[in-house]
Protein backbone atom coordinates (compact mmCIF):
# COMPACT_ATOMS: atom_id res chain seq x y z
CA UNK A 1 0.00 0.00 0.00
CA UNK A 2 2.64 2.55 1.14
CA UNK A 3 4.53 1.82 -2.16
CA UNK A 4 1.98 2.53 -4.76
CA UNK A 5 2.76 6.45 -4.23
CA UNK A 6 6.37 5.78 -4.62
CA UNK A 7 6.83 5.97 -8.25
CA UNK A 8 4.69 8.94 -8.87
CA UNK A 9 6.51 10.58 -6.04
CA UNK A 10 10.05 9.39 -7.56
CA UNK A 11 8.60 11.14 -11.08
CA UNK A 12 7.96 14.63 -9.60
CA UNK A 13 10.75 14.56 -7.80
CA UNK A 14 13.20 14.49 -10.94
CA UNK A 15 10.64 16.52 -12.75
CA UNK A 16 11.55 19.48 -10.28
CA UNK A 17 15.00 19.01 -9.99
CA UNK A 18 15.20 20.15 -13.36
CA UNK A 19 13.21 22.66 -13.63
CA UNK A 20 15.19 24.06 -10.26
CA UNK A 21 18.90 23.74 -11.72
CA UNK A 22 17.81 25.83 -15.06
CA UNK A 23 19.59 29.59 -14.18
CA UNK A 24 17.19 32.40 -13.95
CA UNK A 25 19.34 35.22 -15.63
CA UNK A 26 17.33 38.16 -13.94
CA UNK A 27 17.57 36.84 -10.56
CA UNK A 28 21.71 36.06 -11.33
CA UNK A 29 21.86 39.53 -13.02
CA UNK A 30 20.08 41.06 -9.51
CA UNK A 31 22.01 39.19 -7.27
CA UNK A 32 25.67 40.22 -8.98
CA UNK A 33 24.54 43.78 -8.89
CA UNK A 34 23.41 43.41 -5.70
CA UNK A 35 26.61 42.24 -4.53
CA UNK A 36 28.54 44.97 -6.46
CA UNK A 37 27.01 47.72 -4.60
CA UNK A 38 27.14 46.52 -1.48
CA UNK A 39 30.79 46.24 -2.04
CA UNK A 40 30.78 49.90 -2.27
CA UNK A 41 28.71 50.84 0.46
CA UNK A 42 31.04 48.31 2.70
CA UNK A 43 34.68 48.70 1.07
CA UNK A 44 35.91 47.02 4.56
CA UNK A 45 34.18 43.74 3.14
CA UNK A 46 35.57 44.00 -0.59
CA UNK A 47 39.02 44.12 1.26
CA UNK A 48 38.09 41.40 3.20
CA UNK A 49 37.48 39.13 0.72
CA UNK A 50 40.38 40.12 -1.32
CA UNK A 51 38.54 43.17 -3.74
CA UNK A 52 41.31 46.00 -3.81
CA UNK A 53 39.28 48.08 -5.96
CA UNK A 54 37.65 49.81 -3.18
CA UNK A 55 40.58 50.33 -0.98
CA UNK A 56 40.31 54.14 -1.61
CA UNK A 57 37.15 54.53 -0.12
CA UNK A 58 38.50 53.11 3.40
CA UNK A 59 38.63 55.28 6.28
CA UNK A 60 41.72 55.91 7.10
CA UNK A 61 41.49 58.44 10.78
CA UNK A 62 45.21 58.61 11.01
CA UNK A 63 45.77 61.08 8.15
CA UNK A 64 45.23 64.65 7.86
Amino acid sequence: MKYKLLPAVTLIFFITIGRAQQENKELSSFFKTYSEESLKLFPFNATSIGNSRYNDLLFADFTN
